[in-house]
């Protein structure tokens, strides 16, 4: 079900009319029906709101510029190349009349204004009360409903919502959510009363509901894509117009069996007949669904082509109206749900995104923001300087340390060797070096030794373990090697080997030589030969003859050790 307070003008009657003047109002209008039973939670206009006093002005011109709000909450930004001239950009706080309005609104001028490339519009609303993605923009359209667009971006960083505009006019803040919001596209063949074809975009901005429906506001663009006027070769002054807002209704509610919508246009026509003639005319286009709005195709049989599909979060079909000898208009549309500002991953996986709905459909926008170095952006990919190149992470890599294990990390950007552990010990660093305990220190393989677990065995060094060890080979040492005093080996034995001299404690005044015992140990056992006389064998004492005796009761002069004689019986 629709209703729009304003009709076209013609609006009885699509088709086409040539006339005299090319001066005909250009507009799209909205596509008015009977009113559903019931329908309080329909919407209805708002007034406008009025200056509160406080304004903020600045010259802009070609170069562009920037102006804020008296309370910084709104920035707007009029970029280079937008305006051909100097023009007094004003922002003017008003009364904020919008559904659930937050704060201040404000209104842009000076109205009518025109601009080469769309303005930035960047909203810094006060959080105290609502979190940021229960917050949403909206602008005042010419009948007093407010629209949310499409394309508005959060930044929960920074706090703000930003959205890009084509042109001044009235905006605020308010409660609410693009949840249920639709977009989409449309489009109309016809052959009644003339022949054409026109297509359209729009966002259907949920806006209420109530036992009887659920109720859009729906905004967009109309554009004349083909027509046909005989005779005459006709092109449209201004091909696309915008919509004039309208109330489309599912109904009923909670669970939908029908869309109630509709559109209508006019488009001025330049033509030039077969002769050269020139001549204007008007292209009338009006279609809804229910049929009960009147205009051309009044009481035409409408059927639906397939099925059509009514829910909260899809709108499609496909509609026949036959006119029987008059033509036929067929009708198609496909609204769908989408969640403008939704963070999402663009084209260019190494940017920001977020869903945009101002084509008619969810499209993931480039921010043109880099995500950080190291983000990974597919397999084997990761984010350097916005662009997304191949970096393999967790490879075994060698890290400038050789004692060190390494697997590369891509966390920078760039494929980077980073220590992760380790080398086993004895692994090699260098010639007579080897890893310990991930230390590089120094160590000689190879080299000859006697293992201490059997000396009459031949040995080499090994640096296996991080430090040089000997390893017994299993090999025996020449017979008759020394393994230690009094010992030599036999067959890789280390066995008692009788004979050299020793110093026997018991008798240090007698030659003594090594024996064995009965358990093939070493002693030392003294021997009858004596030792040199005077050869010391304790304090004050001296051999002599074989015996330890004093200077005591000895003639002066006797020996008593190495240059020393007895005196007056004392060794001196």
């Amino acid at each position: 079900m629709l209703a729009s307070p304003h009709m076209p003008p013609h609006r009885e009657r699509a088709g086409w009319a040539v006339g005299l003047s090319l001066g005909l109002l250009l507009a799209a209008a909205g596509c008015g029906t009977k009113s559903a039973p019931g329908g309080q939670g329909r919407p209805t206009p708002s007034a406008v709101g009025q200056p509160t006093g406080h304004r903020r002005s600045l010259v802009i011109d070609a170069t562009g510029g920037t102006v804020a709000s008296t309370d910084g909450v709104l920035t707007l930004t009029v970029p280079a190349g937008a305006l051909t001239g100097p023009v007094n950009v004003t922002v003017d706080a008003i009364t904020n009349t919008a559904p659930g309005g937050v704060g201040t609104a404000y209104r842009l001028g000076p109205a009518g204004t025109t601009f080469a490339s769309p303005l930035t519009l960047v909203f810094k609303p006060d959080l105290t009360a609502h979190a940021l993605a229960d917050l949403v923009l909206e602008t005042q359209e010419s009948q007093g409903y407010w629209i949310r667009p499409g394309n508005v971006t959060r930044d929960a960083t920074a706090g703000t919502l930003t959205v890009a505009a084509t042109g001044f006019g009235d905006w605020a803040v308010a409660t609410g959510s693009t949840a249920r919001d639709l977009v989409g596209n449309f489009s109309v063949q016809s052959t009644v009363d003339g022949t054409y074809a026109v297509s359209g975009q729009s966002t259907l901005n949920f806006a209420g509901e109530d036992p009887v429906g659920a109720y859009y506001l729906q905004s967009g663009t109309l554009t004349l894509t083909s027509v046909s006027v005989p005779g005459l070769t006709c092109t449209p002054d201004a091909p696309t117009l915008p919509l004039l807002t309208n109330i489309a209704d599912l109904l009923p509610n909670p669970n939908p069996t029908k869309f109630e919508w509709g559109v209508s246009g006019h488009w001025n026509l330049t033509c030039t007949s077969s002769g050269g003639a020139g001549s204007s005319a008007t292209q009338l286009f009006a279609f809804d669904t229910s049929g009960e709005s009147g205009g051309s195709t009044l009481g035409c049989t409408r059927t639906y082509s397939g099925t059509p599909i009514f829910s909260g979060t899809l709108v499609q079909g496909t509609m026949l109206v036959d006119c029987g000898a008059r033509g036929t208009l067929l009708a198609s549309w496909n609204f769908q749900s989408c969640l403008a500002g939704t963070a999402c991953t663009p084209a260019n996986a190494c940017h920001t995104g977020a869903i945009s709905c101002s084509t008619g459909a969810p499209v993931c926008a480039d921010s043109g923001t880099s995500l950080a170095d190291g983000t990974a952006c597919g397999t084997g990919q990761v984010c350097l300087a916005g662009a997304c190149n191949a970096c393999a992470a967790n490879v075994t890599c060698a890290p400038a340390d050789p004692c060190l294990t390494g697997t590369t990390s891509c966390s920078t950007g760039t494929s980077v060797c980073v220590a992760s552990g380790n080398q086993p010990d004895g692994t090699s660093c260098g010639t007579n070096l080897v890893c310990s305990a991930g230390s590089c220190v120094a160590c000689s393989a190879n080299l000859a030794c006697a293992p201490a677990t059997n000396l009459c065995h031949v040995g080499t060094t090994s640096c296996s373990t991080g430090a040089s060890t000997c390893t017994d080979t299993g090999a025996s040492q020449p017979d008759g090697t020394s393994c230690g005093t009094a010992m030599a080996c036999t067959a890789g034995a280390c066995t008692c080997a009788p004979g050299g001299t020793c110093t026997a404690p018991a008798d240090l005044c007698h030659v003594a030589s090594y024996t064995c015992d009965l358990s093939g140990n070493p002693v030392c056992t003294p021997g009858a030969t004596p030792v040199a006389d005077g050869t010391v064998c304790g304090t004050g004492l001296f051999c002599s003859a074989g015996a330890c005796i004093s200077c005591s009761g000895q003639p002066d002069g006797t020996t008593c050790g190495a240059g020393l004689t007895c005196v007056a019986g004392v060794c001196k």
